[in-house]
């Protein structure tokens, strides 16, 4: 229950949490903040921020009903959430980056966690980005260090994306992107809306509602009563793009739109 404006420029994060043992604390939480910084001055490159030796430092992170400006993640979980553990990253709202932000920008990033992770109506307003920007993403997993595990994500709005016109992707809504060798968590995703609008680059990278990185594990994803649309309009745009041979999809009630020559799905190939 505050308010952080920053006045002068902050290097990293405006909230950080590190463990550099293996002790497990109990629970990390950061409830009805707004952080935001004065007319001109850059936004910290992460809002929230947690890092430890993993896997799970934190038993459970409960992020909620913050308003975020951050210039490349603004939540930003890692080592986190232990076996059997319920999780929460929900009713924030996130304006991320401007037309100087390099590297990666994911609005919503977490990794190396377990038992169950529910991500839910989260408004993400602007995701902005340089040319030489890596990726551009809404939400987004990776590394996934415990078996049995469960990535409920529903109710969530995604838009506002824009960056120069040298970005070339790749720019996802949302994108599960455990790496090959690590387990996957069974993911159901439900009454999101995700609008790609033209961003003014990504010629030719891939630019999804939806997307999977290609591994060699396998998965199931649930996907019911979805919005996704996609108004890039290039070959290489898509409402759901899942490569690869090792995802069963259950998808249903989805509504899905693309604009151009792009594509409405692509699966499995």
């Amino acid at each position: 229950n505050c308010s952080i404006s920053f006045q002068v420029a902050v290097s990293y994060a405006g909230i950080e949490a590190q463990f550099n043992g293996t002790v497990l604390s109990d629970k990390f939480t950061v409830q009805n903040v707004i952080m935001n910084s004065t007319t001109g001055v850059t936004p910290p490159k992460n809002g929230i921020y947690t890092k430890g030796i993993g896997p799970t430092n934190f038993s459970s992170a409960q992020i909620k009903n913050n308003t975020i400006y951050a210039l490349n993640v603004a939540i930003d979980l890692n080592y986190f959430n232990a076996a059997g553990v319920t999780s929460e990253i929900s009713g924030n709202t996130i304006y991320l980056g401007n037309a100087t932000a390099t590297s990666y920008v994911e609005a919503i990033y977490f990794a190396d966690y377990g038992g169950t992770v529910n991500v839910f109506n989260n408004k993400v307003l602007q995701i902005a980005a340089a040319g030489t920007a890596s990726v551009m993403y809404g939400i987004a997993t990776n590394y996934l260090a415990l078996p049995s595990t469960t990535l409920n994500i529903y109710n969530n709005f995604i838009t506002g994306f824009s960056c120069a016109a040298a970005y070339a992707g790749p720019l996802f809504g949302i994108y599960l992107g455990e790496a090959s060798g690590a387990v996957r968590p069974a993911v159901n995703m439900s009454y999101n809306t995700v609008y790609v609008n033209q961003p003014g680059g990504v010629a030719s990278g891939s630019v999804g509602a939806v997307g999977r990185l290609t591994t060699t594990n396998t998965q199931t994803i649930t996907m019911k009563d979805n919005i996704l649309i996609n108004n890039n309009g290039t070959a290489t745009s898509y409402a759901v793009y899942i490569p690869g041979t090792t995802a069963t999809l259950v998808s249903d009630y989805n509504d899905l739109y693309v604009s151009g020559s792009g594509n409405v799905g692509y699966y499995n190939a």
